[in-house]
Order: C-alpha cells, then structure tokens, then sequence
C-alpha cells in the first residue's frame, strides 16, 4: 500500500485555531502530542486506517527554522501535513478545498 503526503501551512500563527478549523473541516477530534522535534505541542488527527494529519508549531526550537518544508521558507510557522494511501484521499481532499485557512506548500 502506498502512502502519499501533502504539506499545508495554516494562514494562521495561532495553532490553537488551526487546530479548530481541521476540526470543522474534517470532523475529527484531535490528539494533543508534545515532541521538541516538531516544535513542541502538536496534534494528530488519526492515524486512521489510511489516513491522518498532524498539526504543528513550525518551527525548530533551537535554530528557528521549519521543521516542514524548506528551511528558507519561514511564511508558515504552523503546518499541517496530510498522509493517505489512496484509497483514503478524502482528508487531503478537504484540506486541499480549505483555501480559506490552509495553502499547498511545497517541500
């Protein structure tokens, strides 16, 4: 089974309120997670059987660079990263349709 992965930085600085749009985009409750590598307090909507999305503080705590993404790249000090396998696209479906709060990056 293949897994594939899309990058999203949150049109926010406040992951408190990003937490709560993939909330309403996706229906999902989320679990709160704490790891230095990805920036301290995250959250982990998933894993589900094929699919999840982790939420992070983008932003290394100890060179202040992104932990996502290129590490030039500072517009996104929160992130959210999409994983699925095919037969379960629709989480990166609903966030690739949330253009309000979330932009496709690449990394």
């Amino acid at each position: 089974m293949k897994w594939h992965s899309q990058l999203f930085g949150a049109k926010t600085r406040d992951i408190e309120v990003a937490r709560r749009w993939i909330e309403q985009i996706t229906g999902f409750a989320p679990e709160k997670r704490e790891n230095d590598s990805l920036g301290g307090d995250y959250y982990m909507f998933g894993p589900y059987d094929g699919a999840n999305i982790c939420l992070i503080n983008n932003v290394d705590p100890y060179d202040l660079t992104p932990v996502w993404g290129r590490e030039t790249d500072t517009r996104w000090p929160i992130a959210a990263r999409a994983s699925w396998t095919e037969d379960r696209r629709e989480l990166y479906d609903l966030m690739h349709s949330a253009k309000r709060y979330f932009v496709e990056v690449l990394d």
